[in-house]
């Protein structure tokens, strides 16, 4: 089996966890804990030992990187087991990278959920000043729920995490994506 091949099952895998996080903000098992296997398998039959050390350890690392966030209650599981079984695919040190580009792809996405309906509610310069209110009061006494827009809590949009683990892993792991990265002035 090619390597393109091999990252099209990953890439295909991925796709489908970002549209089923998308429709009922879920990650199935059925399909993140296959990913993980075929990774191992994968990985096994091409290299033998370390081959499985090696997608072991990725997957360790996978999980290690989100399951305080979900203790936490700032993701679900599913979230964690997508990020692991990833691990799975490109390895301890690679999933590390993935991890920083969904960290900064998420923290775009929520900005977005965050401001969009916002500014569509009370104008640019009202959320502005709402920001710089918040943000003071954060500074000042550490109370991040000072940030928070009203009604975060109830009704607000969710992130789905696995269009960011998704996007992330093809802009770290892809000719395409490195690509786009160097040209918009990341060292990779």
């Amino acid at each position: 089996m090619s390597v393109q091949t091999l990252e099209s099952v990953l890439f295909a895998a991925l796709v489908l966890a970002a549209i089923t996080d998308l429709r009922s903000q879920r990650i199935p098992n059925w399909l993140s804990l296959p990913l993980a296997a075929v990774g191992l398998v994968v990985h096994s039959f091409a290299v033998g030992g370390e081959g499985i050390a090696f997608a072991a350890a990725g997957l360790a690392a996978g999980f290690a990187l989100l399951i305080p966030f979900y203790a936490l209650g700032g993701m679900g599981a599913g979230d964690v087991k997508l990020l692991a079984a990833v691990g799975a695919w490109v390895g301890a040190k690679q999933v590390g990278i993935v991890f920083l580009a969904t960290a900064a792809l998420g923290g775009v996405y929520a900005l977005g959920l965050w401001l969009v309906p916002a500014v569509a509610t009370s104008g640019v310069r009202s959320t502005c000043k709402s920001v710089a209110t918040g943000a003071r009061s954060l500074v000042l006494t550490g109370d991040v729920r000072s940030v928070l827009p009203d009604g975060t809590q109830a009704g607000a949009p969710k992130l789905c995490y696995a269009v960011c683990i998704g996007a992330a892993t093809f802009l770290t792991q892809t000719a395409i994506g490195i690509a786009v990265l160097r040209g918009l002035g990341f060292g990779i």
